[in-house]
């Protein structure tokens, strides 16, 4: 028999993961990378890297790995590719690209890498196309509400007058974009930018295609829950993915996926909230009213060939809900699959573009 490889998406987060968190997701990823086989299935003919980046951890599957290509080398190729992106769209580090815009007082352009802008255009391009369900300005907000990088041990929620008093300062059309030479500039001083929505499918992207400069054309690549798929592992047969279900306190698998040649993304709320008068209040903020979303929709995974492009409509999805997010999605053709609370469990909706990648039993 032929392995069956099965991967559990852990649900991104819009803020660094914690330390347990990220040692239960490291376990779960490295249980499930080097399960061992039974007597009846073959063995595993494929080449692994792990490492930690981002503030979670990344795991990358290669098949047909030639033995003329050097293994530690293509490990630390990655590394280098990480570690680059990291410095240039990560906010907590002080000298990074985007921490360096977001300090920036001025209303000239700011200078910025290619990679940075890439980023900013698709994040701009996604945020008109949800009417600014997607902000990458929102992290005011968001701090806030006490989700940021300095968490509150009893979580209160905010003024209305604090909040009000943000939304004025927070705005995706407050960016302005210089295309040659890429540059970037704001509206107000006080704007700042996270590009903590797209940047990890960003990098997923980017891991798929420095492998695939290398002639590795069949490999797996998941960072933080996004994952990017090529071509196929061992045997000729398709990579096989899971969604997982939105319950607070468990994982299991709600739907298994083949994937070839495309990239996945997963956002959800029910990793990372608090409860206050028997209220539940998501890190997920609605830029627009300011407030966490309060809708039945618990989780959202989109496929696509970019999964940049994938990280960011799973993120607006949940902002703007399923019905919304189901209507657009199916304008743009987007292979989403949507999952509200009701209460007798959960409710499944999909698209047409998804339903065809669902594994049959």
């Amino acid at each position: 028999m032929r392995i069956f490889f099965l991967m559990i998406l852990a649900v991104k987060q819009k803020n660094a993961i914690s330390s347990l968190a990220l040692c239960s997701i490291l376990c779960l990823v490295t249980a499930l990378f080097f399960s061992s086989c039974s007597k009846n299935q073959e063995p595993a003919d494929f080449v692994v890297f792990t490492g930690a980046t981002m503030g979670t951890t990344y795991a990358i599957k290669v098949s047909d790995f030639p033995d003329t290509l050097a293994k530690k080398q293509v490990q630390q190729d990655i590394e280098k590719l990480l570690e680059r992106i990291n410095r240039s769209m990560s906010t907590y580090l002080p000298d990074s690209e985007i921490s360096s815009f977001n300090r920036f007082n001025s209303s000239s352009l700011f200078p910025v890498s290619p990679l940075f802008f890439q980023v900013v255009q698709e994040s701009l391009r996604i945020s008109s196309l949800t009417d600014g369900a997607l902000d990458i300005t929102v992290a005011p907000l968001v701090n806030l509400w006490g989700f940021g990088p300095v968490r509150q041990l009893k979580p209160v929620v905010p003024d209305e007058e604090k909040i009000k008093a943000l939304k004025k300062r927070i705005g995706y059309k407050k960016i302005k974009v210089k295309v040659d030479p890429p540059a970037i500039g704001k509206a107000n001083p006080e704007l700042t930018i996270d590009l903590s929505s797209v940047a990890k499918g960003f990098a997923v992207d980017q891991v798929g295609m420095l492998l695939e400069s290398t002639g590795l054309t069949h490999y797996l690549v998941e960072i933080g829950g996004e994952i990017r798929a090529g071509g196929q592992k061992a045997h000729q047969s398709p990579w096989i993915v899971g969604i997982e279900r939105p319950a607070d306190h468990e994982r299991t698998i709600q739907r298994v996926i083949s994937m070839e040649n495309n990239s996945m993304a997963t956002s959800g709320d029910y990793r990372n909230y608090f409860e206050k008068d028997n209220h539940r209040f998501s890190h997920l903020i609605d830029p627009n009213t300011g407030r966490p979303v309060d809708h039945r929709l618990a989780s959202v995974s989109v496929i696509h060939k970019s999964c940049m492009t994938a990280d960011a409509f799973a993120t607006a999805f949940m902002i703007m809900g399923s019905e919304k997010g189901y209507q657009l999605a199916l304008r743009e053709n987007l292979a989403a699959y949507f999952l509200d609370r009701t209460q007798s469990g959960f409710e499944m909706k999909m698209t047409p573009a998804f339903e065809t990648l669902i594994v049959k039993n």
